[in-house]
């Protein structure tokens, strides 16, 4: 079969373009991507550009909220000469362009619902097996194994692996919202949600997997994304035995100490504490997830300029490189200011994701910290939103 991107006249080849985005954008493969500036996915951001003006319903209103967001976020940024970089711009205006390419081509109905459902399963099933494959070698004392992803990185364990992303935490987040969005169209199709019981008994070898995957991966932001899926299937009548299904986890984990789960429940015990380093005490990781959202309560501030229009690329960075986790604001506010995050905002609630009271807005306020940079995963999960929005 012979693929010509450019001219896409015909539907299968937009479908697989698409589903290569897809995959591309909601995985790290070392062997592909090389290295976290990957040339393969730098390559297909290059060819997005040429694809979109290729489309003739290019032009919409998503298109145009993207440009503006983009337009905003330079305009701040060249306010501060002293810091503007524009190879930083150029990386966001490329993952744009890239999901402005992606958005485009689904809205021509390229998938049907099915199709969408096998992608989002098929890539579940690569993360899991990828996963048992790694600890099955980290078992053995395998800690390189270049072919599933292994790439003898200190933190490996048995129990605290990355699968097919660049580290454990963004693999939590990847399967939670892509099993989110698989569950959201598998209502769409059958006009009916699933439970777990029906998820057990129909997706059983899946769930199953799907399960120890995010359980066993040794991160904590798996068990609160878990926690967060667990909303999906209670109606408003059956929430108050939510904290008793909580109350029951704790004491379980009492007497098993699952290291994952403690520090979940650690973290979630020191935020009314609104301290970045009590809850970097609890989860180092999680200091750093949570720290823009703590940091943005305690310096909201409309009175002042710098809040509104930022403080210029890499603000929120010490001299030697690390982050000032008193200074980072969710949003990218700290960088490009508050302007900016209202337009992104404005982008995303009008063409990515469904409405504002959602889980889908708490897997972007919790999971993401409000916050789209120039990292692969999170315009990967952006996809798995918009995905969601369009077979509704």
């Amino acid at each position: 079969m012979t693929f010509n991107i450019l001219s896409f006249h015909k539907i299968f080849e937009k479908k697989y373009f698409a589903a290569l985005l897809f995959f591309a954008f909601n995985t790290f493969y070392i062997l592909i991507d090389l290295d976290l500036f990957s040339p393969f996915k730098i390559g297909l951001m290059c060819i997005c550009p040429f694809v979109l003006i290729s489309q003739k319903t290019f032009i919409s209103r998503t298109f145009l909220f993207g440009i503006f967001y983009l337009a905003s976020v330079t305009l701040c940024a060249y306010m501060h000469p002293e810091s503007f970089r524009i190879s930083t711009l150029v990386y966001l205006y490329m993952f744009m362009f890239m999901f402005l390419t992606f958005y485009t081509l689904i809205k021509q109905e390229i998938w049907d619902i099915e199709f969408a459902i096998n992608l989002l399963k098929i890539l579940l099933v690569l993360y899991i097996v990828f996963f048992i494959i790694q600890q099955i070698s980290l078992l053995i004392g395998i800690k390189r194994f270049i072919l599933f992803n292994l790439n003898g990185e200190p933190y490996l364990e048995v129990f605290k692996t990355n699968s097919l992303s660049l580290e454990p935490s963004h693999s939590a987040r990847i399967m939670s919202i892509t099993f989110f969005a698989w569950l959201k169209l598998n209502e769409y199709k059958n006009g009916t949600k699933e439970t777990l019981t029906t998820l057990y008994n129909n997706h059983k070898l899946f769930f199953i997997g799907f399960l120890y995957t995010m359980l066993a991966m040794g991160s904590g932001t798996a068990i609160i994304a878990l926690i967060l899926l667990l909303l999906y299937f209670f109606k408003p009548k059956t929430l108050l035995i939510i904290p008793i299904i909580i109350f029951a986890i704790i004491c379980v984990n009492e007497a098993v100490e699952f290291a994952p789960l403690n520090r979940a429940i650690k973290v979630i015990a020191a935020i009314p504490s609104m301290d970045a380093r009590t809850i970097g005490q609890a989860d180092g990781s999680a200091y750093y997830r949570i720290a823009p959202l703590v940091s943005t309560i305690k310096n909201f501030d409309l009175t002042s300029i710098p809040f509104w229009f930022g403080n210029g690329i890499d603000s929120t960075f010490h001299t030697n490189g690390s982050i000032n986790l008193n200074t980072v604001l969710i949003g990218n506010i700290a960088n490009y200011g508050l302007i900016s995050f209202l337009f992104l905002l404005l982008f995303l609630y009008t063409s990515v994701i469904r409405k504002f009271f959602s889980l889908e807005t708490l897997f972007f306020i919790i999971l993401m910290a409000c916050t789209v940079g120039n990292g692969y995963y999170m315009w990967g999960i952006l996809m798995s939103f918009m995905i969601i929005k369009h077979f509704e």
